[in-house]
């Protein structure tokens, strides 16, 4: 069968019923539903772009450190490619990273660093999910 025969056989054995009024309550029963329906989804869209955020903040973070620790390759590289050239660079490397003192604030100041921009990246996107909450 096609929809106009299902169309017209539910018109059919309607017709000999007699109309009812809705029960009470039903629109607001309804309209609550929708809200609902409508609030889970908007929810989920939330906790799905939350999630996406921090998954590129640590794809961020991990990329700079990855970037950090081959820009340190490179930099030793160079170093140790041209000893004398650069003699006072050679004198403040030999200074600072043959001192596990200075590597850990190096280090240590690297992590805070990165720590300070993955909040200030949560806290934009928090702001941003504010600017677009759900409304009734």
């Amino acid at each position: 069968m096609s929809s106009p025969d299902w169309d017209k056989l539910i018109e059919e054995s309607l017709a000999s019923e007699p109309f009812r009024p809705a029960p009470v309550g039903l629109y607001r029963r309804i309209n609550r539903r929708l809200h609902l329906d409508v609030a889970i989804v908007h929810e989920r869209r939330r906790m799905r772009n939350r999630a996406l955020s921090v998954v590129g903040v640590m794809l961020t973070l991990a990329g700079l450190l990855a970037a950090g620790m081959r820009s340190q390759e490179v930099l030793n590289w160079l170093w140790d490619s041209s000893p004398g050239m650069m003699g006072y660079s050679d004198y403040l490397r030999s200074f600072y990273w043959n001192n596990p003192t200075h590597v850990t604030l190096i280090v240590g100041i690297a992590l805070c660093a990165g720590a300070l921009l993955a909040v200030l990246a949560g806290a934009m996107v928090v702001g941003v999910e504010r600017g677009r909450r759900y409304s009734h």
